[in-house]
């Protein structure tokens, strides 16, 4: 009859064998896939120029009202957007694409914004949308905003966009500059149905995988991830049980620390 004392040491030579053929292999390093370049055009609604506008106040201040910049510095205007996307900084080169989102002012003494918008690709070459949000301190001659999200081919995009004003006239009429790098690729920009697989960090079960989709992985996150699968291997040749807060509490620390930009 086989003892309890067999099966344990039985259970425990499975657990380990496992979990070092499972988490063996080498993580892919994992670098900015791609920079992209565009510029979009806003034309700023002025009560006369309607058929060229791009952009409208859509909310002002008590002081203000929707056919000028309030004063001073804009503050409390919000302003919303469908902007040509162009690949040169000529407005009438053909789009690929339109911006699409809001901006709003809100700083009453200087000029800086809040922007969230997305770009609507309607190219051959990218097809999908990208998601931006951030701070813009307009006197800052670059300023860095956050790519959030995105569809088609950047599905789950993660990386940052810097902005430079190109040009303006007044408050008619500004073009951006926008130069993106994306940093959570798996291979290329226009990312393959092919999808990525990381270590779960369930409390229950830490050895379980889980499949993610294209663009889910950092290296930071590939760090941690190993780290934790070693960890429960020393675990499971020691013949100790994790507590189960215990792993929940790590994997929230970890994901805590891990920044989305190197």
């Amino acid at each position: 009859m086989v003892s309890k004392t067999q099966i344990v040491a039985l259970f425990l030579c499975f657990l380990t064998s496992t979990s070092s053929t499972t988490y063996g292999k080498k993580p892919r390093p994992r670098q900015p896939c791609k920079e992209l370049v565009f510029y979009f055009h806003d034309i700023l609604y002025q009560g006369n120029n309607y058929n060229n506008a791009t952009s409208a106040i859509v909310g002002s201040p008590a002081w203000g009202n929707k056919t000028a910049m309030a004063v001073p510095f804009n503050f409390g205007d919000l302003v919303v957007f469908d902007d040509p996307i162009t690949l040169d900084n000529n407005l009438h080169s053909p789009p690929v694409g339109r911006a699409q989102g809001m901006y709003f002012y809100d700083q009453k003494s200087t000029y800086s914004a809040w922007l969230g918008f997305s770009f609507l690709f309607n190219s051959t070459k990218y097809v999908g949308t990208l998601n931006f949000a951030g701070a813009d301190p307009l006197l800052n001659k670059t300023r860095d905003i956050s790519v959030i999200g995105g569809t088609g081919d950047f599905f789950m995009a993660r990386g940052i966009a810097t902005l430079m004003t190109d040009a303006f006239e007044g408050d008619v009429y500004f073009r951006l500059r926008v130069d993106i790098n994306l940093y959570e690729c798996c291979g290329n920009v226009a990312v393959s149905p092919e999808r990525c697989t990381r270590n779960s960090i369930d409390g229950l079960n830490p050895l379980k995988q889980v499949s993610q989709p294209p663009g889910c992985l950092h290296d930071k996150y590939d760090k941690y991830y190993h780290g934790q699968s070693k960890e429960m291997s020393d675990v499971a040749k020691s013949g100790l049980n994790r507590p189960r807060s215990s792993t929940s509490g790590d994997a929230m620390n970890g994901l805590g620390k891990v920044r989305l930009n190197p």
